[in-house]
C-alpha cells in the first residue's frame, strides 16, 4: 500500500447550506480572496444598481462537490446547485484567476488558480483545431445541451497585485472615466487580403463594413482602420504596413469605447504585416480611457498556457492602461463562423444596449445573449476576459436635433456653403419630452456627406470596385451650452464642402458631472452655395489652446 506524503486538517464548510443566494458568484483561489471580497464590497455598495454577491473559495467547492479532488466538474456542479436551490438565482459567475491546461502542475508553474475545461482532443495535441478550452462548460447547468444558462467571465490574473490592479481599473472605469466624444467612437480594424499562401480579398474587411452600416447604432462615430486602404512597405522582415501600426496606437491612446479586430492572428500579433505586436505595441499604450476589445481572430486570448500571457490577457491586465475587458478566442477559429458570432455580439451588446433601468446592459449579459444562439465548437472557444457585471461606458441619455434654420427635421433640410446655419434641439426623456432638469454642455459635430473610397488592393478592377464608406469630413465642431434641457447654436458653412447634395450628419455628444448622452440626425443635405452672402472683409477670430481651453 502507498503511504500518504502528508495529511492536513480541513475546516468544515457549508456551501450546501446556502439558500438565500446572490446574483453574482465570484469563484476564487485562496490566493485572491482579499481581492475577491474587495470586488464584492464594491459591487454591493453601488446604489444604481447594487449586485448581491457571494465569494466562494474554489478549494471548498472541491471539498463539498468532488471529495477534495480538483475537478472542473465540481465547479460546474456547484453553480448548478446554486441555480437549482438558491432563492436568488445567480446571473453572473466570475472565475477569479488564471486557469491552465496543466491540471497536475507538471510544468511546476503553479498558476492554475481556477481551472478551465479542456476538450478531449487536448490530451493528444494542444495545437489542433479540435483541441479547445472553454469556460462555457461551467455555465451549462440546465439540460444536457451546449447552450450556456448564465453569464460567465474570467480575470486571468497570476498574482494578488495584478488582481488588485484590475479591480482598481474597474472602479476607475466606472466612476472616474472622463467624459468626451471617445465614448461615442467605435474603432474597426480589418486585415487585408494578403497572406503568405494566398489572398483572402474582402473576407476581413466586408464584415466590419456591414457592422458599421447595420449592426452598430448610427449614433456612433466610426474610426475605420482597414489595412487594404494602406500601402505596403517591403522590409527585411517581410511585408509591413507601418502607418497602420501607428494608427492603431494613436487611436487607442486618444480614446475609443470599443475596438473590433477581424483578421489573422495568434497570441502575439495581428495580421501577417504585424500591425499590432504584444511585445512592441502594448508598452506604447498610454490610454487613460480604457476600451472594450473584440478580437475575431485565432488564439489572441490563449489564456490557458502556463507561465505565459497572451496579447488579450496583457491588454486586460495592463496597469493603468489597455483594455478593461476582451471578448476573444483561446484557440484556432474560422472566419465564416467568426462573422456570425461577431455580428450577434455587436447586435446584442449595442442594439440591446439598455436594461430596465435605462443603463447599458452588462458585458456578461451581452455575452450570454450572444451565446444563446452561437454555441458551435468554434463559438465555445470565445471567452470573456473581464468582469461580466461591467457596463460599457457608452452615452446613456438621448437628445433630439429638432430643427435647422427653423425648419423642423421631418424631412431633409439643405445646408449650403457660406450660409449661416442655426441648429436647435433638446435633451429628451424616453417619451421624447424635454428633460428640463438637465444642465450641462455638449460637443456638436456636423459631418459632410458620406464618401465611397475604393480599395483597389481588394478589387483592382475600376469597373467593379470594393469600397468602404467614410464620413469623417467635419464641416463644424463646437461646444454648446444646454440649459433646462434645451440648446441652440449657429455657425457658418465653409466653402470646402463636397457639393454632392447627399445626406450629411449632425451628431451631439452632451454631458455634465453626472451623466452623458448622444443624439443625431441625417436629415440634412450638404451642397450648393449661398449666393446671397456678401464678403464683409473681416477675418475670423481664432483662439488657440493646448490640450484644454485653460492653457
Amino acid at each position: 500500500f502507498k503511504t500518504p506524503s502528508n495529511a492536513v486538517e480541513i475546516s468544515n464548510s457549508n456551501l450546501h447550506g446556502e439558500s438565500n443566494g446572490a446574483e453574482f458568484i465570484i469563484i476564487s483561489s485562496k490566493d485572491f480572496l482579499d481581492a475577491a471580497n474587495r470586488l464584492k464590497n464594491y459591487r454591493e455598495s453601488q446604489t444604481v444598481p447594487s449586485i448581491s454577491t457571494i465569494v466562494v473559495e474554489v478549494d471548498k467547492i472541491y471539498n463539498e462537490f468532488s471529495g477534495g479532488l480538483p475537478d472542473v466538474s465540481a465547479i460546474r456542479d456547484y453553480i448548478k446547485y446554486a441555480n437549482d436551490n438558491w432563492q436568488i438565482r445567480p446571473k453572473y459567475v466570475l472565475l477569479f484567476g488564471k486557469g491552465t491546461y496543466d491540471y497536475k502542475n507538471i510544468e511546476g508553474f503553479g498558476d492554475n488558480f481556477v481551472p478551465t475545461w479542456q476538450s478531449e482532443e487536448s490530451l493528444i495535441l494542444i495545437y489542433n483545431s479540435d483541441s479547445y478550452t472553454t469556460d462555457d462548460f461551467f455555465a451549462r447547468v440546465v439540460g444536457d445541451d451546449s447552450v450556456i444558462d448564465l453569464s460567465i467571465g474570467r480575470i486571468p490574473a497570476r498574482s494578488l497585485s495584478e488582481m488588485n490592479n484590475y479591480i482598481d481599473e474597474i472602479i476607475k472605469y466606472e466612476k472616474n472615466s472622463d467624459k468626451g466624444t471617445w465614448r461615442n467612437l467605435i474603432t474597426l480594424v480589418s486585415d487585408d487580403g494578403w497572406t503568405s499562401s494566398g489572398d483572402d480579398t474582402s473576407l476581413h474587411t466586408r464584415p466590419n463594413e456591414e457592422l458599421s452600416k447595420t449592426f452598430f447604432p448610427q449614433s456612433f462615430d466610426f474610426n475605420k482602420i482597414y489595412l487594404a486602404a494602406y500601402s505596403p512597405v517591403i522590409t527585411s522582415g517581410g511585408r509591413r504596413k507601418p502607418e497602420v501600426n501607428e494608427k492603431i496606437i494613436s487611436s487607442i491612446n486618444e480614446g475609443t469605447v470599443y475596438l473590433n479586430y477581424i483578421g489573422h492572428g495568434n497570441p502575439e500579433v495581428w495580421t501577417h504585416e504585424i500591425v499590432f505586436e504584444k511585445t512592441v505595441s502594448i508598452p506604447r499604450l498610454k490610454n487613460d480611457r480604457l476600451f472594450v476589445l473584440g478580437t475575431f481572430t485565432c488564439d489572441f486570448g490563449y489564456f490557458d498556457i502556463p507561465n505565459y500571457q497572451s496579447g488579450a490577457e496583457q491588454l486586460v491586465l495592463l496597469k493603468d492602461y489597455g483594455a478593461i475587458a476582451a471578448f476573444t478566442s483561446a484557440r484556432l477559429v474560422f472566419a465564416g463562423e467568426n462573422e456570425g458570432l461577431n455580428k450577434d455580439f455587436i447586435d446584442k451588446l449595442f442594439k440591446s444596449a439598455r436594461d430596465t433601468m435605462g443603463l447599458p446592459i452588462t458585458l456578461g449579459r451581452g455575452f450570454y445573449l450572444t451565446k444563446l444562439t452561437n454555441y458551435s465548437i468554434n463559438d465555445q472557444k470565445y471567452v470573456l476576459l473581464g468582469d461580466p457585471t461591467l457596463r460599457l461606458n457608452i452615452p446613456v441619455l438621448s437628445s433630439a436635433i429638432d430643427s435647422v434654420n427653423g425648419q423642423v427635421l421631418v424631412s431633409d433640410v439643405q445646408i449650403k456653403a457660406l450660409s449661416k446655419v442655426k441648429i436647435d434641439g433638446r435633451v429628451v426623456n424616453s417619451d421624447n419630452s424635454t428633460k428640463t432638469d438637465f444642465n450641462g454642455e455638449g460637443i456638436l459635430t456636423v459631418f459632410d456627406s458620406e464618401r465611397l473610397v475604393p480599395l483597389p488592393e481588394i478589387s483592382p478592377n475600376p469597373n467593379n470596385p470594393f469600397t468602404m464608406t467614410v464620413q469623417n469630413s467635419i464641416i463644424f465642431r463646437g461646444r454648446i451650452s444646454i440649459t433646462n434641457g434645451e440648446f441652440s447654436t449657429e455657425f457658418y458653412v465653409p466653402k470646402d464642402i463636397s457639393y454632392e447634395n447627399k445626406n450629411g450628419k449632425i451628431n451631439l455628444y452632451f454631458f455634465n458631472q453626472q451623466n452623458d448622452g448622444v443624439g443625431f440626425t441625417k436629415n440634412i443635405i450638404v451642397g450648393g452655395t449661398d449666393s446671397s452672402v456678401v464678403n464683409d472683409g473681416k477675418g475670423p477670430e481664432i483662439n488657440i489652446f493646448f490640450d484644454d481651453e485653460n492653457y
